[in-house]
């Protein structure tokens, strides 16, 4: 990321540029070495594969946080390569350093959930290392001093959890295979979202009956009488109001509302639904207001109390949730990972513990939590922690003497969880590293892959609406193939191969975004301000216009409105070698635009890819009318907000 650098500080973030932030951490670690008095490095680094404007972002709301929770005496700065800010806490006195990297993990994480949501959140990943360095120090006897430690540091104390860490997936992991279904727990944990969103439409309602009242009050200067009310106006509103709120992605609870994010959503999906409901008013007779007067003071207060009441449900209602108490079954890296999703207040489970059949690491603390004892003991362990499940992080193939401990943990009273099922859950992904294909043929979904109505329904949809939105859009798309014209020179249309059911090769048609001739020396993914794309391209490609004849491609039946984006075949050829699964999104009809569109940027790498076939895996598993329904929805938020376009 590039940032602008005055002086020994970076102005946009207040914190120091690297080169003085070395010089103070290599002047730090000689004074530690002569005087032994210790200090601690803290790193915390973004997730890689984020466009600039996302770090951008992320870093400002990090160095947000750290100017509020640290001392003044603590030297923050660039770290590497401006990709981490370090921090250098000092006056640390002696006390053991893992006691203070808790109450340091603590502060940062809990004023970081203020500003992020559970995905900006598990794109964070904090580090800590201790000077002087101790070799062969006893980290089981440092977490025991640790126990006794009085620390003080500046903000808020006592808050539990955390930030979740990367989900980066390499190399050979342990699975889990099979599938338990839902259990008594997740139906609990489900509930207990769904009551919060209920939550937050019911009070969307109240405030949207609210709003015309007093602007009512506020235009004629009389009380609003229930006679008078005008109930077509009032249902037009109560309908697009949430709609819109729907698409900006404000019904969902896992997502902070007092961030400027959120806000910038509430505005937008406001401002959207105030239009929609004007025009509505113009165009319906019987649902037009006693005045504009009435409607622009309605549309003001109901703005004004949208905001206030996602901040107010934020404060008192979110991270406030019982938690379910569980232990993880495994301290492998399908373990770790599911430690580190957990690791956050937001999250709807409390890991009390790990447990593990490997000597090594008794007694070790494992991500987030500690390591209590062998798979044997799960009867006895879960008593003392209060754990009500057990999260199976291990391979159902694996130990038989393990698995048989397991099934008399569960014939016993626990609640046994798998891991995907909870990640999948959670995150709206199935984690490809952590699964085998057993797992895919006994897990629960897949339903309508065998259902040929709804195939046949479906593919009614895409002929109904591709024909429909193409006979819509023909002035604009006359407009386009003229300016593309006038740019530069080349064809109108760009036709370029794709991989499509069952690995079928047709061509896509786009329209020409690019320069002719752009791939001459090769094919490769777009970047960020591609030099190749034009400056029609550049706007076309904004505003998705340049993915409008790809409709046609629906109306003959190679392509779908919603399911997983086609990929070039030289890319999957690469892909299918790399990433585990990845042929598995060709078993269905590619899409216009899909789940991992909606919830992942743009992807221009083999880490990309992998994130976004989580996300076309979730939505193969889950599909339905509903879940596309869905996707078309937030669809229109991606395009008004123009995430990931490039």
């Amino acid at each position: 990321m590039e940032t602008a650098i005055a002086g020994t500080t970076d102005p946009l973030l207040g914190i120091y540029n690297e080169a003085q932030f070395q010089e103070m951490l290599h002047l730090e670690t000689r004074r530690s070495e002569r005087s032994s008095r210790p200090f601690l490095l803290m790193r915390i680094t973004p997730a890689e594969g984020l466009d600039e404007r996302e770090s951008l972002d992320l870093f400002k709301k990090i160095a947000f946080v750290l100017g509020k929770v640290t001392r003044d005496t603590d030297i923050k700065g660039w770290y590497k390569n401006e990709k981490s800010i370090g921090v250098i806490f000092t006056e640390i006195r002696q006390a053991p350093e893992h006691a203070i990297e808790s109450r340091i993990h603590q502060k940062i994480h809990s004023n970081l959930l203020k500003l992020l949501n559970f995905n900006q959140a598990s794109k964070v990943k904090i580090e800590f290392e201790a000077y002087p360095k101790v070799p062969n120090a006893s980290p089981f006897k440092a977490r025991q001093e640790s126990k006794r430690a009085n620390l003080s540091l500046v903000g808020e104390n006592g808050e539990e959890g955390g930030l979740t860490e990367t989900q980066h997936f390499a190399g050979e992991t342990s699975h889990v295979q099979g599938s338990l279904g839902k259990t008594t727990a997740e139906g609990k944990i489900e509930h207990g979202f769904t009551k919060q969103r209920l939550l937050l439409l019911a009070g969307d309602m109240s405030l949207i009956f609210s709003s015309t009242v007093l602007g009512s009050w506020l235009r004629f200067g009389v009380p609003f009488e229930t006679s008078a009310l005008q109930w077509g106006t009032l249902m037009l509103a109560m309908f697009f109001y949430p709609c819109m709120l729907y698409i900006f992605d404000m019904y969902n609870v896992s997502r902070s509302f007092r961030c400027y994010d959120g806000i910038v959503r509430i505005l937008s999906a406001s401002i959207l639904a105030t239009l929609v409901c004007g025009l509505a008013f113009y165009i319906i007779p019987e649902a037009s207001y006693a005045g504009r007067g009435l409607f622009l003071a309605q549309a003001s207060i109901l703005t004004l109390l949208l905001v206030s009441w996602r901040i107010l449900f934020s404060s008192l209602w979110q991270g406030t949730r019982s938690r379910l108490r569980a232990l993880v079954v495994g301290a492998g890296e399908c373990g770790q990972a599911i430690c580190r999703l957990l690791n956050s207040p937001l999250s709807p489970y409390e890991v009390r513990g790990i447990l593990d059949d490997d000597p090594s690491n008794q007694g070790k603390k494992i991500e987030c939590a500690m390591v209590l004892g062998p798979t044997e003991q799960i009867g006895t362990i879960m008593g003392q922690v209060w754990a009500k499940a057990a999260i199976l992080a291990t391979p159902r193939n694996g130990n038989k003497e393990l698995i048989r401990q397991i099934l008399d943990a569960r014939l016993g009273g626990v609640e046994v969880l798998e891991m995907p099922g909870i990640y999948e859950r959670l995150t709206g992904r199935v984690p490809v590293q952590y699964i085998q294909d057993e797992w895919l043929l006994y897990a629960d979904g897949f339903y309508l892959l065998s259902k040929e109505y709804v195939q046949k329904i479906k593919r009614l949809l895409d002929l109904i609406f591709s024909s429909l939105i193409l006979v819509l859009s023909t002035p604009l798309l006359a407009l386009t193939a003229a300016l593309i014209r006038l740019d530069s020179s080349g064809p109108v249309f760009y036709r370029q191969a794709r991989v499509g059911k069952f690995g079928s090769i047709f061509s896509i048609v786009k329209f020409r975004s690019m320069f002719e001739n752009a791939e001459a020396k090769g094919v490769k993914w777009a970047s960020r301000r591609d030099p190749r794309v034009t400056r029609v391209g550049r706007w076309i490609r904004l505003l998705r216009i340049d993915e409008i004849p790809q409709l046609w491609n629906v109306f003959k039946g190679e392509m779908s409105l919603i399911g997983p984006r086609p990929e070039r075949p030289e890319f999957v050829k690469e892909l299918d070698k790399m990433i585990p699964y990845y042929s598995v999104r060709h078993c269905v009809t590619p899409g216009v635009t899909g789940w991992a569109q909606v919830n992942y940027p743009y992807g221009a790498s083999v880490e990309d890819s992998l994130h976004k076939l989580e996300y076309d895996l979730y939505y193969i598993k889950n599909m339905s009318i509903l879940l596309d329904l869905k996707i078309a929805l937030k669809t229109v938020g991606v395009i008004l907000l123009g995430d990931g376009a490039r």
